[in-house]
């Protein structure tokens, strides 16, 4: 089997690429900002301006690195609890994820992407269901999941 890819294959790959990075991209647009992110927080606990962003870096919340229109963060949702909190275990979800899993690059940096496909996508030990969709009424379940995934050999 040759390992030189035809014109035609690094075409399709091309297309493949793209398209996932425009899935990405309608999909985040429905994420708010940190700086919206920041109004929720300050409204359901008080945080001061640029709590997103703080946690983010220190990897309590969930963020995706997008570049159109502009280079920002978005965050999904489903880490927040329907008045504006985040969701209670995520942040130690999230250290599981990124502490056992292979989300990080060698330089302990993320887009945020893998995580997300990790918390969209079917888990067996969610009954086929993804985590994300649990999160706001057993967080449990979804953390002892990732504890699961991640420290079974």
């Amino acid at each position: 089997m040759s390992s030189i890819s035809s014109p035609l294959e690094d075409a399709a790959l091309l297309q493949m690429e793209e398209d996932s990075a425009a899935l990405r991209m309608e999909l985040a647009s429905s994420w708010p900002t940190a700086g919206e992110v920041d109004q929720m927080l300050e409204k359901a606990c008080g945080a001061p301006p640029g709590s997103a962003t703080e946690l983010r870096k220190i990897g309590q919340l969930l963020a995706v690195y997008v570049t159109d229109p502009h280079h920002h963060y978005r965050f999904p949702t489903w880490q927040f609890l329907s008045d504006g909190r985040p969701i209670p275990q995520f942040a130690e979800i999230l250290g599981i994820l990124r502490e056992l899993g292979p989300y990080l690059d060698k330089n302990g940096r993320t887009t945020g992407w893998g995580e997300v496909e990790w918390f969209l996508a079917p888990h067996v030990l969610l009954e086929d269901r993804p985590p994300s969709d649990l999160l706001p009424h057993n967080p449990q379940a979804v953390l002892d999941a990732a504890l699961v995934e991640y420290t079974q050999e």
